[in-house]
């Protein structure tokens, strides 16, 4: 005990210093991960020191641990709201990649617009029925991240995306379930009321049904609003495609498209139905059954625009 109480004694006695110790010729990858966990062990038991803060966030962004970064930039600006560097620091972190999740601390210092929605939704947790669906979804279109803006099936590049969080209680933390990519500003209205649909839909197959089409990889289902097409929708993989984003569509047909083909990717198909256009059942069973689980949700939540 009195080693280790050495350790972080003179660990904390650099970092108050703002001194890094050397490292010794040959130290191996290992030492340097004790060194990351000495600094997170002394931020735990320091929560209010900035500078060890900063020194972890750093620390983090040097090892391509975006998310850890994200999370402590917010801390720091949560408690230091006239931070002008950390605040850049959050928007080219942004700009480069939204996090796959969030903490709930700093979460009011986030470097985009947001809302937060929370949908009267009873949902099975641990054995118990419990109500509430927390979202949080950007508020304004952003540029996709390089990589992400290319449609691999159509061959298209698209400008605009969005993305839902939703709150995970076992993990403590929102996590990203959906993204949505649009082609053109015009379609930013219907692209907001696609990512509420969506995350909602997540909720009710999630909660109800316990499934998570998200899983096993953590990848968020993404929608992408096409120019192109006719009027209708498809699903490949964990990806939605709503063709014809600018043709008419009254609500509810919209809410039934997005629903149809989220079926597609979060339930299990049932095969051998031969005289539809749903072999698999899947589809249907998500148009039929997912809405409904919304309830009181739906009203005002669900609603797309007619353009």
């Amino acid at each position: 005990m009195r080693a280790r109480g050495c350790v972080a004694t003179a660990a904390l006695a650099a970092l108050l210093l703002g001194v890094r110790s050397p490292a010794a010729p040959g130290a191996s990858p290992a030492r340097f991960g004790a060194e990351l966990h000495e600094l997170e062990w002394l931020v735990e038991h320091a929560p209010e020191n900035l500078r060890l803060r900063r020194r972890l966030a750093a620390e983090y962004e040097a090892r391509g641990l975006h998310e850890n970064a994200f999370a402590q930039h917010l801390a720091v600006a949560a408690r230091d709201p006239d931070d002008q560097e950390c605040r850049d620091r959050l928007r080219a972190l942004f700009a480069e990649r939204p996090p796959a999740w969030l903490p709930e601390e700093g979460i009011g210092q986030l470097p985009f617009a947001a809302r937060e929605i929370t949908l009267p939704l009873p949902a099975l947790r641990e054995g118990k029925w419990a109500s509430g669906c927390r979202l949080l979804l950007t508020a304004e279109p952003h540029a996709p991240p390089r990589g992400e803006a290319w449609d691999p099936l159509h061959g298209r590049r698209y400008q605009w995306a969005g993305w839902a969080w939703v709150w995970d209680d076992g993990l403590g933390r929102w996590v990203m379930r959906l993204q949505v990519l649009w082609e053109t500003q015009e379609r930013a209205e219907t692209a907001q009321a696609a990512l509420t649909v969506g995350a909602a839909l997540y909720c009710a197959a999630r909660g109800r049904l316990g499934v998570d089409p998200t899983r096993p990889h953590a990848q968020p289902v993404a929608v992408w609003l096409a120019e192109h097409g006719e009027a209708g929708a498809r699903a490949v993989g964990r990806t939605i495609y709503l063709y014809a984003a600018g043709a008419p569509r009254a609500p509810a047909e919209w809410v039934r498209q997005l629903a149809h083909e989220y079926g597609h990717v979060a339930l299990p198909g049932i095969g051998g139905f031969s005289e539809t256009d749903d072999p698999w059942a899947d589809g249907h069973l998500g148009e039929l059954l997912l809405p409904s689980y919304l309830g009181a949700a739906a009203g005002g939540l669900l609603t797309l625009a007619e353009e």
